[in-house]
């Protein structure tokens, strides 16, 4: 089982293969027959972002200093 998708900047195809543990969550959730063919039910782009943790974006970036991380976000009083 394979994601695929295009790219938003570049619209260049994307091909992101399932694990296991991810293949068998999507046949689970397939089962809750969503609208648009969604697999999860999800909030907005938006919201997710603003949802995520910078220390958890730093982490999964295997950035060692939050600094790196800042480089790549912008920081604003009202998200601090």
């Amino acid at each position: 089982m394979w994601i695929i998708d295009y790219r938003q900047k570049t619209v260049t195809q994307f091909r992101v293969k399932l694990l296991p543990v991810a293949k068998e969550l999507v046949e689970h959730y397939s089962r809750l027959k969503l609208p648009e063919n969604k697999v999860f039910s999800v909030k907005d782009r938006n919201s997710m972002n603003i949802s995520l943790r910078l220390e958890t974006v730093s982490k999964m970036l295997e950035h060692k200093h939050i600094s790196t991380t800042q480089i790549y976000a912008k920081i604003t009083n009202d998200k601090i």
